[in-house]
């Protein structure tokens, strides 16, 4: 008959009932541990861990890039340095695009290389180029008098 049961089943059935909300609980954490947010918005270069099996504390996951602001690695003669300093616009051509851009050394090296007699530069590629990819090269083409070269 309907309504029928033992005191010690319905307790049993209600125990049932909040391990499993428990346990759903649980799960659901963990699903919202899960989640990665990225500082920035980027471009997935690699993807070190896989769907499902877990990561330890510290191990890589992806390797993202930041796109938002493009930067450009040079090696320079160090007697430049009489005329270069951060600021320092210049023109560049990229071989994979073919295409001229603008940019402003940031960042001079601390060091010379004593055998190349070589500095190195980075630099802020101006302007939002999303076609620009990691490991491009090109050619660089300063002028020491400060004018702007079209690349």
């Amino acid at each position: 008959s309907y309504n029928s049961g033992t005191v010690h089943g319905v307790a049993l059935a209600r125990d049932a009932v909040d391990r499993a909300s428990a346990e759903l609980s649980l799960r659901l954490a963990t699903v919202t541990m899960c989640t990665i947010t990225a500082p920035f918005a980027g471009r997935v270069v690699e993807r070190h861990a896989r769907a499902h099996p877990s990561v330890t504390v510290g191990q890589p996951i992806l390797e993202i890039q930041n796109d938002t602001r493009m930067e450009a690695h040079l090696i320079v003669p160090s007697h430049w340095l009489r005329w270069l300093k951060v600021g320092t616009s210049f023109a560049m051509r990229l071989d994979e695009t073919g295409r001229g851009y603008q940019a402003v050394v940031t960042a001079i090296g601390a060091r010379i290389d004593v055998s190349s007699q070589s500095v190195n530069l980075v630099a802020a590629i101006k302007g939002d180029h999303r076609a620009l990819i990691t490991g491009m090269s090109g050619a660089a083409i300063f002028s020491p008098d400060g004018s702007t070269t079209s690349p």
